[in-house]
């Protein structure tokens, strides 16, 4: 017969009294489902902190904020460097005639310049006149009688954008 103490186990004098003070039967059975029990308490408060932490199997719990898309009210017929770089509208002006916006970008100058001399004959402007250099410059283009300005500079390691859109 296998003894208590070669299982690991107190005297059942020991367990008994033990066990007795919680209140429950003195016998080996009651004692095995004290345990699990205990065991699967512990599983289940671990699966709950851990789902109440922000994160369950890898995964968030909250999803991210969605992508606002950017937004700078130049007509579609306008290419729009915005929307397809790192740069931002700083400001913008509008009234019944003309629109102007200040754009800046961390790109560099000549990236904007090469977009808006590729972009504007693809949106069917024609380029009137180019003044552009790898420093900066400036760009007049037209549609259907309307003219439209590009300015290029740098302003404090900067690269600035200024339109001006006749409507």
């Amino acid at each position: 017969m296998v003894s208590r103490a070669s299982l690991g186990l107190p005297s059942s004098a020991a367990t008994c009294s033990a066990v007795s003070v919680m209140g429950t039967m003195c016998s080996m059975r009651n004692l095995h489902r004290t345990r699990f029990s205990t065991a699967a308490l512990f599983v289940v408060a671990a699966l709950f902190l851990t789902a109440c932490s922000g994160k369950f199997l890898g995964g968030d719990s909250v999803p991210p904020p969605p992508v606002q898309p950017k937004f700078t009210g130049l007509p579609a017929t306008v290419p729009d460097y915005v929307l397809n770089s790192d740069a931002s509208v700083i400001k913008r002006d509008e009234t019944d005639t003309v629109l102007r916006m200040t754009m800046e970008t961390i790109n560099g100058i000549s990236s904007p310049i090469a977009y808006y001399k590729k972009t504007l004959p693809e949106k069917n402007w024609a380029i009137d006149s180019d003044s552009t250099s790898d420093n900066g410059g400036s760009i007049v283009a037209s549609k259907e009688g309307k003219k439209m300005s590009l300015n290029f500079k740098v302003v404090n390691g900067t690269s600035r954008i200024e339109i001006e859109l006749q409507k």
